[in-house]
């Protein structure tokens, strides 16, 4: 008990100074000082699992408060497969071949090195909750989350980047829910976008600029093309690309 509480005394200041980055981003997303090719950060993006090509490497993601950053760089190359994951391998035993816990985490390839006593402890520990979160995917689908875990305004939802070519990389939150709804086929799932490299940002700036949208109902489930997926919603809700054929400053309103 003691313990839990040094370690949320620790984290405050550390989710306060994400939350301060999260509002002063979302201020500019909306003033149009940001080019953030999706409405809000507080949106719920729905995404199709197979989308997800990897995720970062721990000592690589990104840290709260760079929610809403528009980074260069190699970061979208250097990362995991998800087929390469500990977590894909051991509940690809569990699920798609069925066998049992104590089975799976006896294997000698588990304890040279994809897993340690101490995560091989917390499998155990939580072998009961994922079945019946698998179970529940089974029968209900990804619900959205409810929880607000590591942040004042978002809910604890899988939390992805997007590369440069558009697709989708964790950063961190939910992998075993992800690996879930692969296996059982799902073909959305709900994520906030974290952090978007600056290469895609352009190819949506050059897209919205030779095309205009087709319609004013935009969506927020993420499918098709992925440059053009995003145009019609970067055109349409950020205001950035109108203020520079109109010279007009307008703050965008909810």
């Amino acid at each position: 008990m003691a313990k839990n509480l040094l370690i949320r005394l620790i984290k405050m200041p550390q989710k306060l100074y994400s939350d301060y980055r999260t509002i002063r981003n979302e201020r500019r997303i909306r003033r149009g000082q940001l080019p953030w090719p999706y409405k809000s950060l507080y949106d719920v993006i729905w995404v199709d699992p197979a989308e997800i090509v990897g995720t970062l490497y721990k000592k690589d993601r990104f840290p709260g408060y760079c929610r809403g950053q528009i980074l260069p760089g190699n970061w979208d190359r250097n990362f995991k497969p998800i087929e390469d994951t500990t977590a894909y391998m051991v509940l690809h035993q569990r699920y798609m071949e069925g066998k049992e816990w104590e089975e799976i985490l006896r294997n000698p390839r588990l304890r040279m090195g994809q897993l340690d006593e101490k995560q091989i402890r917390k499998y155990r520990e939580k072998a009961a909750m994922r079945d019946a979160v698998y179970q529940d995917l089974k029968e209900s689908g990804w619900k959205k989350s409810t929880i607000k875990k590591k942040s004042t305004f978002l809910t604890d939802e899988l939390n992805v980047n997007v590369t440069r070519d558009g697709s989708f990389i964790r950063n961190n939150s939910g992998v075993h829910r992800l690996v879930m709804a692969r296996f059982l086929g799902l073909d959305r799932i709900p994520c906030h976008i974290h952090v978007v490299h600056s290469e895609f940002v352009e190819k949506i700036k050059t897209e919205t600029s030779k095309k205009k949208p087709d319609s004013q109902h935009g969506s927020n489930h993420c499918n098709n093309k992925h440059v053009e997926r995003q145009t019609i919603l970067f055109q349409q809700k950020n205001p950035l690309l109108q203020r520079s054929k109109t010279k007009q400053v307008t703050d965008l309103k909810t």
